[in-house]
């Protein structure tokens, strides 16, 4: 069984990990059901959570 993940909306968003390096989030992922998946929310759009 396979699941997939669809990005909404896309914005300009730079993640920079702890070692100082960037990253652009991808607009299509894949997961299995269940998985944990990195998410950035309107919310709170200056913190990276993991949402299931």
């Amino acid at each position: 069984m396979c699941g997939s993940v669809l990005v909404g909306e896309q914005k300009d968003i730079v993640i920079t990990g702890r070692d100082g390096r960037q990253f652009k989030p991808k607009p299509n992922s894949t997961g299995n059901p269940g998985s944990m998946l990195t998410v950035v929310t309107d919310a709170l759009p200056d913190k990276v959570q993991q949402y299931r």
